[in-house]
């Protein structure tokens, strides 16, 4: 065995040094530790999931005994580092864009008829407020109106078929 490698006493694996995790023993010396990164991982992440809930308790109670310092201190770290957690976000957030966008358009379509109905009550309420608003906004802006004439004229010509109950709902 050379002075760059060790032996895990989990997995027997001869690996380098590099590969081992480091402590502070009680006298205060710096020393590597027996087992190798991997092994070490796997070991607490078994101990996490042999422990869930019981971790999750300690924790959420520690928050709640902490709270305003923890969010002191998160929000200190923000601020010493506000163009850094910005890249950050702005990269993760280009990673899953498809997937932040996926569960976005699923939560919509879920739903669109709720909103729908509730677009169509505020403006069965609001009905005089929102005429007298596009009266207002095509007189100051004749282009607009005359748009708005077209769309609302190949619709209608588009729907001719259907009914005035239809056409409201």
């Amino acid at each position: 065995m050379s002075e760059d490698t060790k032996i895990c006493k989990k997995c027997g694996k001869s690996l380098p040094v590099s590969a081992f995790g480091k402590a502070k023993g009680k006298n205060g010396l710096t020393y590597v530790v027996g087992s190798c990164k991997q092994c070490t991982a796997e070991h607490k992440a078994s101990l996490y999931n042999k422990n869930k809930d019981k971790i999750a308790t300690q924790q959420k109670k520690r928050y709640e005994e902490n709270k305003d310092e923890i969010n002191e201190r998160r929000h200190k770290k923000y601020e010493q580092n506000r163009d850094e957690v910005n890249e950050t976000r702005r990269k993760n957030y280009d990673l899953k864009r498809d997937e932040i966008n996926k569960v976005r358009r699923e939560k919509r379509d879920d739903k669109k008829d709720v909103v729908n109905e509730q677009k169509r009550k505020w403006y069965e309420k609001n009905k005089e407020a929102v005429q007298e608003h596009r009266q207002k906004k095509y007189k100051e802006n004749p282009v607009q109106a005359e748009k708005a004439r077209a769309r609302a004229a190949k619709w209608y010509a588009a729907n001719k078929d259907r009914s005035d109950t239809e056409r409201k709902k």
